[in-house]
């Protein structure tokens, strides 16, 4: 029974992992390079990580620019970048990805606080929903008889203060994105 709840625990790390790096990628006044780590193309069937096949480097606090190497994977380059849903303005020069933060305004700061609140619904929508799943799973072994009434609630319960933990994590971890994107 220990390992539903292991399992679940370790469902539940996966989808704060995922949701850390989703919210990376909203920022302010800087662009996190490490966003560009992650991101690969497709050529030839083969996954290639951009940053083997193009340089990556801050031309400033504001700037980041993606030299491609070879120009024949600038269009797939700068494609895949338009699909990572970023808030930061986008261009092509040569055979350089120029990636550049938009002015900060009130407006600006008000839609990334929105984009982060709607993240957050949706991830606690999965984490809902890995619950269930869960719950799924230990009503099947009560069904089956492999595991007893009391057993049944206890691993129930468990889950569910599991659950509300998790989202309460969540929900500090978007009050704290949430207060770095006010104060700058």
């Amino acid at each position: 029974m220990n390992n539903i709840i292991n399992d679940f625990n370790k469902k539940i790390s996966l989808h704060l992992d995922f949701f850390n790096k989703k919210i990376l990628n909203i920022n302010i006044n800087k662009i996190p390079i490490e966003l560009f780590n992650n991101i690969y193309i497709k050529d030839n069937n083969k996954n290639l990580l951009i940053n083997k096949i193009s340089n990556i480097y801050l031309e400033d606090y504001n700037k980041l620019v993606i030299e491609v190497i070879e120009s024949k994977y600038l269009k797939k380059i700068y494609n895949e970048i338009l699909n990572i849903d970023i808030e930061f303005n986008i261009s092509t020069i040569d055979n350089k990805i120029l990636i550049k933060v938009p002015i900060n305004t009130i407006e600006r700061r008000n839609k990334l606080i929105k984009l982060l609140k709607d993240k957050l619904e949706n991830e606690k929508i999965n984490i809902r929903n890995t619950r269930r799943d869960f719950n799924n799973k230990i009503k099947k072994l009560l069904k089956d008889k492999f595991i007893s009434k009391d057993e049944f609630k206890i691993n129930y319960n468990k889950i569910i203060d599991l659950t509300n933990k998790y989202i309460l994590e969540l929900e500090n971890i978007v009050r704290l994105k949430e207060n770095e994107i006010l104060k700058i």
